[in-house]
């Protein structure tokens, strides 16, 4: 279960993470609370599923880039070509 702290350190890596040489202790500064405690924490979220992985997501916008969601039915044999058409665009 998770508790406040557990709830503030998520969101602090999902939404205001800090670009820092060291983003933990940043994370532990802001919360009050000790950098070997967030890591602790985050170890035990990510042992026990809650967290899968802790990476890079970019916002393709701000990269001068477009981004789309695509569903479609198609052939299994005609995946690799439908694929290679959609990312041409």
């Amino acid at each position: 279960m998770l508790d406040d702290t557990d709830k503030k350190i998520i969101n602090h890596v999902q939404s205001n993470f800090p670009i820092a040489k060291r983003p933990y202790q940043v994370i532990a500064k802001r919360l009050n609370i000790e950098e070997k405690d967030v890591l602790l924490r985050l170890s035990e979220l990510k042992k026990t599923g809650i967290i899968r992985r802790i990476g890079g997501n970019f916002g393709p916008e701000k990269l001068g880039f477009t981004s789309t969601l695509c569903a479609a039915r198609v052939p299994e044999d005609k995946i690799d070509f439908f694929a290679e058409t959609v990312n041409s665009y």
